[in-house]
């Protein structure tokens, strides 16, 4: 959470319409994502930067290295 939320921010905290906040609902775990972070998930799932790990969120889980430089290296990818 505090990632995706960092780089929610980072990006200036775009603002995220009804289809995109709808991403979350996919998930079988989206009700274990903080209210502070529902929408820097929505942003993170709509643009790519996240896809989930093994079909969920894991918003409570820490984010291994390899999660963390494919995140990193996504965004980095797709602010160009």
């Amino acid at each position: 959470e505090e990632l995706v939320t960092m780089l929610y921010r980072y990006a200036g905290s775009p603002a995220m319409n009804v289809p995109e906040l709808a991403l979350i609902g996919g998930y079988p775990d989206s009700a274990h994502v903080s209210a502070w972070a529902q929408d820097a998930f929505a942003w993170a799932l709509s643009r790519g930067i996240i896809e989930g790990r093994d079909g969920k969120l894991a918003a409570g889980s820490p984010v291994t290295r390899a999660e963390a430089a494919t995140i990193l290296a996504r965004f980095h990818i797709l602010s160009k």
